[in-house]
């Protein structure tokens, strides 16, 4: 019986196992996630987010890449929209990661947010202007991570096994 697993998913694992032990200048890579209760999101409207899920990468010595997956809440304005429930995503490239990582998005004018690991298992994002999300890459731009019109946000998110973000 062949494997379900394709070669390329393997190989991403075996880079999430082996970058979730590693610690370098105080960020720690690996697989990051939270779910937020619906009693949260009812007092934040303005938050889109109601599942985030982050995977940072070292790519080098000096940087990597972070993948953002996020499963969109029903706040009154993604509802009129069209918007609530549906699965976003971005991405974003932090050059360097002494703390605070400063890490941007590809496309023009699209934001970025930083990382600074609170302990081995939680790291916050914080997002003062904008970091797009969309349905087939950041760039369509369907929601934020930030809070539209209101204080920046910052998310605290918790280590999480590798196969989370494996399966997003």
């Amino acid at each position: 019986m062949r494997s379900m697993i394709g070669p390329s998913a393997a190989v991403f694992g075996m880079i999430c196992s082996f970058a979730a032990a590693e610690q370098r200048s105080g960020l720690f890579e690996g697989c990051f996630a939270r779910a937020y209760e619906k009693a949260d999101l009812e007092r934040r409207l303005e938050q889109d987010v109601a599942v985030l899920v982050v995977d940072v990468l070292p790519l080098s010595q000096t940087g990597g890449s972070v993948r953002v997956i996020a499963r969109l809440g029903n706040s009154p304005h993604l509802w009129r929209e069209g918007h609530s429930n549906k699965i976003v995503l971005g991405s974003a490239y932090c050059p360097s990661f002494d703390p605070p990582a400063t890490c941007v998005q590809s496309c023009p004018d699209q934001g970025g947010f930083e990382i600074v690991a609170r302990t081995d298992d939680q790291i916050d994002i914080s997002v003062s202007t904008t970091f797009s999300l969309g349905l087939d890459d950041q760039c369509d731009h369907l929601a934020d991570l930030s809070h539209a019109g209101a204080d920046p946000a910052t998310y605290r998110l918790y280590r999480v096994d590798p196969i989370v973000c494996l399966r997003n």
